[in-house]
């Protein structure tokens, strides 16, 4: 938190998903009291920030002990997401929800199946590409279901705006080993065409009474090789340095992982700026020259398609976005999309 001329801030903004209404908890290190447990609720959003105030006009800020205090965040102003169930519905969570009854609309539904709870989910992407039905062993209970739920399709459909103009262009490439001098850790080099280039965009339609809509059309790309390595290539042809963050969400698992997250102690974005010469600053992921491990795709062995969400964040400075990271629920097998360090040789690169 920042005190600043007489108002408070709060460094969590639009590209942590924080709008208008958000509410934040003062929470103080221990053996102090100062403004612990005064509610904060955010008035001003920007991309990285957002301005607070006190829940009670009554209530007044202790500004010497704020050094000591940091606000977490305790409920989403999230448009509800809307569940069907006949379980009882008791969910602690910072994601707004509603329970409908009858033929109402919702966004999905959990019950109690036979081999473990039944999940059906009606999201627009999940709908259009995904499995829309998933069984969650009984070890999960119904509320970490219900609000992993939310968390997913929370992060998987917000979208801000203001970042429109610094969007990054994506390239997806296999990857081969390169040609150039070897190395301890060899580089991986593009090998063909940028699969991106010509895949197929779409358009996709909302429910109506969705709570989840898709304002940009959708790339699809179709993974058939599972044997090669893939990377991806940011390039940047604004005049901002910028941070990426790059996640991908499973929706056979409800996991989302984080393929690429920058570090907070970076002078600059790493994601740099369009030169002086007119050539965009690119960022390669799974190269094996940026510190991630590369990228390999694989199915179950019963199973003939699946699919996976690619979403980039971006700002202008430092986020720190590992709170979006969720883990699988479904206590499967590894599979999908993973991260693989790359497999090579000590003695053939030394020779």
């Amino acid at each position: 938190m920042r005190w600043n001329k007489g108002v408070l801030y709060v460094v969590a903004g639009e590209v942590n998903g924080v709008c208008k209404g958000t509410r934040f908890v003062i929470r103080a290190s221990r053996g102090t009291r100062g403004n612990h447990g005064t509610i904060l609720i955010a008035e001003h959003v920007d991309v990285t920030k957002c301005s607070v105030r006190l829940v009670s006009e009554s209530l007044r800020i202790k500004v010497d002990s704020l050094e000591e205090e940091r606000a977490l965040l305790v409920a989403w102003n999230s448009e509800p997401m809307k569940i069907h169930t006949s379980l009882p519905l008791q969910v602690r969570s910072p994601y707004r929800h509603t329970k409908v009854m009858g033929r109402e609309y919702y966004d999905v539904s959990l019950e109690d199946g036979s081999n473990g709870w039944a999940v059906d989910r009606f999201d627009p992407l999940t709908s259009r590409y995904a499995e829309p039905e998933m069984s969650i062993p009984k070890g999960v209970q119904p509320a970490e279901i219900l609000n992993a739920l939310a968390h997913w399709n929370f992060h998987l459909y917000r979208r801000s705006d203001c970042l429109e103009d610094i969007r990054p262009q994506v390239q997806l490439h296999r990857l081969q080993a390169s040609s150039g001098p070897r190395r301890i850790r060899p580089l991986l080099e593009p090998a063909g065409l940028n699969l991106l280039e010509g895949a197929r965009a779409e358009r996709i339609r909302s429910h109506p009474l969705s709570t989840y809509k898709i304002a940009e059309e959708v790339k699809e790309v179709e993974i058939h090789d599972m044997e090669p390595y893939y990377g991806l290539t940011l390039v940047n042809n604004t005049t901002y340095d910028l941070y990426p963050y790059v996640f991908y969400f499973d929706p056979c698992t409800l996991a989302i992982q984080a393929w690429y997250l920058p570090h907070g102690s970076q002078g600059s974005g790493p994601l740099t700026r369009k030169g002086p010469d007119g050539q965009p600053g690119r960022l390669p992921i799974g190269y094996g020259d940026s510190g991630t491990d590369s990228i390999r795709f694989s199915l179950d062995p019963n199973v003939k398609k699946e699919a996976g969400f690619l979403k980039i964040f971006v700002s202008t400075s430092y986020v720190d976005m590992r709170s979006v990271q969720q883990g699988d629920l479904t206590n499967g097998a590894e599979r999908g999309a993973t991260k693989e360090e790359f497999e090579w040789s000590l003695l053939d690169c030394c020779a």
